[in-house]
């Protein structure tokens, strides 16, 4: 399981991904939120997202289905949750939903169980932005099972299982070291106000 994976190598996790610089998609995204506005953390891995958001004066939930990174996680962090993201329960709560290359092992039904329940959590007007491996793979990579994306299949992803509805994209380069040539996709999608939805 992708879970026994994380757990099993929590450690070697955080140190290459704690120091990444992000602030290309921070000034990317974080001008569509309400300054102090609330923000998901969909599995939060080392922290990293979290502790900037939290630096900047958000309030942040930090969601997490390892417990090895829940358990680093309530070291660093205020409010820190154990739970797999299909099972949240949050209801318009919202302003951001943040998930950081947390999705890119679901796939197809139960990525669409994940979209499901990040747009009941995100409150009208509020963002989504999800990062995926870019290309058309599917299948176990390194333990794991990954499913990568384009532009189409990501939007078609998305906008199938609800009403989220894309406002920006743009691609990436791998940062993490060993990884030079390696993409991702990086989107945002807003959840439409209730009297705007025939609009989108």
């Amino acid at each position: 399981m992708v879970k026994d994976y994380y757990n099993e190598n929590a450690e070697g996790f955080i140190e290459r991904t704690l120091n990444l610089d992000m602030s290309d998609i921070y000034d990317w995204v974080l001008p569509g939120v309400q300054e102090g506005g609330r923000v998901l953390d969909v599995g939060f891995g080392s922290g990293r997202d979290s502790l900037y958001f939290s630096a900047m004066g958000y309030d942040v939930t930090s969601l997490d289905v390892s417990e090895r990174f829940v358990a680093k996680g309530r070291e660093i962090l205020d409010d820190v949750v154990l739970m797999d993201v299909r099972e949240m329960d949050y209801e318009e709560e919202f302003d951001l939903v943040w998930a950081n290359a947390s999705l890119l092992h679901f796939n197809e039904e139960e990525f669409a169980q994940a979209i499901e329940r990040i747009e009941a959590s995100l409150q009208p007007g509020g963002w989504f932005y999800v990062s995926l491996k870019f290309g058309d793979f599917e299948g176990i990579r390194h333990g794991r099972y990954f499913k990568y994306y384009t532009q189409d299949s990501l939007v078609d992803a998305v906008t199938e299982a609800g009403s989220l509805v894309l406002i920006d994209y743009m691609e990436t380069e791998d940062g993490r070291e060993g990884h030079a040539g390696e993409y991702w996709v990086n989107a945002i999608f807003i959840k439409p106000e209730e009297d705007e939805l025939e609009e989108w």
